[in-house]
């Protein structure tokens, strides 16, 4: 479940079905969210030599999607706006698979630093596009302390009790997920 689903749930609303999802009702909201997906396109990771997954769909397209499909269902821009004014638009945590990938490739904290700025680029380019298509009330939850994941703490996992704090997380994983 993603976070808009655990909102969804808390609120007794029904959970949106993914855009992807033929034949689906759209009636209470759509989830363009593909999971595993990353923020920055494809030919970014590609110029630098860290491979994702074929399956991944950036952000950017989710993004045209979400436009796409409003076009489809109103007929102007100001009916678009209009509906857009009484949405709740969750940009979801976005970045996390960036940093799986470069993580997966090998990088080290310190060297996937230089990434922060252009995957923070890429989401706040999509929340820019989605606020100038009419979205009102948009919602950009960041990313959770990363260095108390089951994931983190195998990867980078140190015989430095230092390393960890007092609950057992990874200190500059935590760190480097506050940085981003």
């Amino acid at each position: 479940l993603l976070v808009i689903d655990f909102i969804a749930k808390a609120l007794h609303l029904p959970l949106l079905h993914p855009y992807l999802e033929t034949n689906a009702s759209f009636s209470h909201g759509v989830n363009f969210a593909v999971g595993g997906s990353t923020a920055l396109v494809n030919s970014f990771f590609a110029k630098r030599n860290i491979s994702v997954p074929s399956t991944n769909i950036p952000l950017s397209q989710q993004v045209k999607w979400f436009k796409k499909h409003l076009s489809s269902v109103s007929n102007s821009r100001s009916q678009i706006k209009k509906r857009l004014k009484r949405a709740l638009i969750m940009m979801g945590e976005i970045g996390g698979n960036d940093f799986n990938c470069i993580f997966s490739q090998g990088k080290s904290l310190k060297e996937s630093r230089v990434y922060v700025p252009p995957v923070v680029k890429a989401i706040c380019n999509a929340v820019r596009e989605v606020i100038q298509f009419g979205a009102v009330h948009v919602v950009v939850p960041g990313n959770f302390p990363a260095g108390c994941l089951p994931k983190a703490l195998a990867s980078f996992s140190s015989a430095d009790p230092k390393a960890y704090d007092d609950y057992g997380c990874l200190t500059e994983s935590n760190k480097f997920a506050l940085l981003f």
